[in-house]
């Protein structure tokens, strides 16, 4: 085994005797037996109060002694991933089991912290979809002067990309309350005639009822 362990066991299959090999303070903190004669069974009870609760029932499903066997007859490890709370904080582990090389009849558990790649891979699946989004958008034409990224939940805005020309303008390239502003921004922006239209038109309720609908919102003005 080898990574960022929380904690290393080694367990005799036949009898579930099990002792603690290595733990952080951090995992010794959680209070989990050192040793005992019922590693499965003992180790589902602790995730019962230890595990994040949306990874609760698959990892009740998945960690059952004859399945974990079964794999281990068959594969050469065992590997689940999960979510551990570390001092009230969702954190991702891995736990890995394979047979002792020196000592076939015991196998050797692990735990440990992946906290860190996982979530770094989910950024960089979220920045990768973003990406496709605005790739599909720029294919539909090639004209576009300005770029936004908006959380529809929070209305927090970031400026993707811009023209010299839109960014001359002296617009905020993120921040809150994106419609607000973008109404706000319309005084001065707008040809006068398009303002109050653009203002009617373009509001968060305005905006997702028609996403909803049909997919996309459209409205067309002057600047």
């Amino acid at each position: 085994l080898a990574g960022d362990y929380f904690s290393i066991y080694i367990v005799d299959p036949d009898t579930d005797h099990f002792v603690e090999y290595s733990a952080t303070e951090e995992y010794s903190s959680m209070g989990v037996e050192k040793e005992g004669d019922d590693f499965f069974n003992l180790s589902r009870r602790n995730m019962e109060r230890l595990i994040y609760p949306e990874d609760k029932g698959r990892f009740m499903a998945i960690f059952k002694k004859e399945r974990i066997m079964a794999i281990l007859n068959r594969d050469e490890s065992f590997t689940t991933k999960y979510r551990l709370m570390v001092n009230g904080t969702p954190t991702y582990v891995s736990m890995k089991a394979m047979r002792m090389q020196a000592d076939a009849g015991h196998i050797i558990v692990g735990v440990s912290n992946v906290d860190a790649q996982i979530r770094q891979k989910e950024a960089l699946a979220r920045i990768q979809a973003e990406q496709t989004s605005i790739a599909r958008i720029t294919a539909l034409s090639g004209n576009y002067i300005c770029i936004y990224i908006v959380d529809p939940e929070t209305e927090r805005y970031m400026e993707y990309s811009a023209s010299q020309a839109y960014a001359g303008m002296g617009l905020a390239k993120k921040g809150e309350r994106f419609f607000d502003q973008a109404r706000q921004e319309s005084r001065r922006t707008l040809y006068s005639e398009d303002v109050d239209r653009f203002n009617t038109l373009f509001t968060r309720e305005k905006v997702a009822q028609e996403i909803a609908q049909n997919g996309i919102y459209v409205l067309n003005y002057r600047l």
